[in-house]
């Protein structure tokens, strides 16, 4: 048996952002059984493993680790979109096998790193000054402030005064 077959993204996704993306969930059991290695997973069992699933396909597929679907939008569109980023098809592997280097998407939206290396290398180049703190405060003094009328952002009901 293949250790590499190609899956529907929509399938995919359908397990790392818990929304169904398909139009047939068949396509999620047969990712989930080939994954785990176990066409006898049922309803009760995919509560069990979805968790372990997902973790290893987007430990496969890092870059789909900043997909997120918007709640009420088309999933239709929102994969379709995704398609155009990713591709249709992507390959998976079983459970706690890496995918081979051949296999691995090669996006140009898509740079791996990790935020709080980053976020640490641009503070660690920063310099706190105290002698400079009214001159920032003054700077943004009328940043909270509003010009004129300041109009209410829920009508009042006349009938409750």
């Amino acid at each position: 048996m293949s250790i590499v077959k190609k899956f529907e993204l929509g399938a995919i996704l359908s397990m790392t952002m818990g929304y169904s993306c398909v139009d047939d969930f068949d396509k999620v059991w047969k990712l989930v059984w080939f994954v785990c290695d176990d066409n006898m997973i049922g309803p009760m069992g995919l509560g069990m493993v979805k968790d372990e699933v997902k973790s290893h396909l987007l430990a496969i597929h890092p870059e789909l680790k900043n997909v997120k679907y918007q709640k009420g939008k088309d999933i239709h569109e929102f994969v379709s979109q995704q398609e155009e980023k990713f591709g249709s098809v992507l390959p998976v592997t079983k459970l706690s096998v890496k995918l081979p280097e051949e296999y691995t998407i090669k996006t140009s939206s898509y740079v791996p790193s990790n935020d709080s290396e980053v976020i640490a290398n641009l503070i660690d180049g920063l310099e706190y000054d105290p002698s400079k703190t009214d001159e920032i405060l003054a700077r943004f003094e009328n940043l909270g402030k509003s010009e004129g009328l300041v109009k209410r952002l829920k009508p009042t009901n006349k009938n409750n005064k």
